[in-house]
């Protein structure tokens, strides 16, 4: 059996993971999400500096 078989029928059940989630404050990666291509999601992580930065910028807002 060719190992290299087994391994190309697993990956293609497998959703691929190609959609990161990055922290918009600090550019943490926070996790990734399947997606039919690379893609670049933003978001706010819950690290101090970053959840005070998000609180500043909502009250700048409004």
């Amino acid at each position: 059996m060719n190992t290299n078989e087994g391994w190309t029928a697993r990956t293609a059940i497998l959703p691929l993971e190609l959609g990161t989630i990055l922290c918009r404050s600090c550019g943490k990666i926070i996790g990734t999400i399947p997606t039919e291509g690379v893609k670049k999601f933003y978001t706010i992580c819950e690290e101090a500096n970053c959840s005070l930065a998000k609180g500043v910028e909502s009250n700048e807002r409004g």
